[in-house]
């Protein structure tokens, strides 16, 4: 959530390529802002070519991001999240 509000905020698209989700888990136990589960989820975008407004052409990243679901009016939504660039998944 908070790198696609970064991405977006400065205007980036993502040019050819393929988001590709290598695995995802639940984190029993972990916990932030009150949520009930969490989940990581790591996305290659290695392939895929980013392009900033002002900028140079630059490489996709791969991504391990948690994103934190809190229970509200009945239904699961995710109250937090936070990422992290790595090299593999």
């Amino acid at each position: 959530m908070e790198l696609y509000r970064g991405l977006v905020e400065v205007h980036s698209k993502a040019d050819g390529g393929v988001y590709r989700v290598a695995w995802f888990r639940r984190n029993p136990g972990e916990s932030m802002s009150e949520s009930v589960v969490s989940l990581t989820v790591c996305v290659d975008s290695s392939t895929i070519t980013m392009r900033t407004r002002g900028q140079q052409p630059a490489k996709g990243l791969i991504i391990q991001e948690t994103g934190y679901f809190a229970r509200q009016q009945g239904v699961l939504k995710l109250v937090d999240s936070e990422f992290q660039v790595v090299d593999k998944c």
